[in-house]
């Protein structure tokens, strides 16, 4: 029996200026379309043939003169998605998670 290639896995970090809190209260929008379920600090998506697995490092504190905002590195690992996709996908949760400011 011959053993079928593992999945091409993907992976980038970003840094993003929100607590866990924030982050989850801002994740629906960012992946609409997508079935998903959460486990603590790991976010399992996927639709279709396509994985995304989203996990967050702890809570850090970035601070600038005096002020102190959240810091959160978040891991995203993609399968099943070839760099369209992955632009795709990182442009919708770029939207979602977009703060204002003037």
């Amino acid at each position: 029996m011959k053993a079928e290639p593992a999945p091409t896995v993907s992976r980038l970090t970003r840094e993003l200026g929100y607590s866990h809190r924030e982050f989850f209260r801002a994740l629906p929008p960012a992946l609409e379309g997508w079935e998903w379920c959460s486990d603590g600090q790991v976010v399992n998506a996927w639709r279709d043939d396509a994985r995304v697995k989203l996990t967050l490092g702890p809570e850090g504190v970035r601070v600038i003169a005096l002020l102190r905002l959240p810091m959160t590195r978040v891991e995203f690992a993609f399968e099943g998605l070839d760099e369209a996709g992955i632009d795709d996908f990182m442009t919708r949760f770029r939207r979602a998670f977009q703060r204002g400011g003037g």
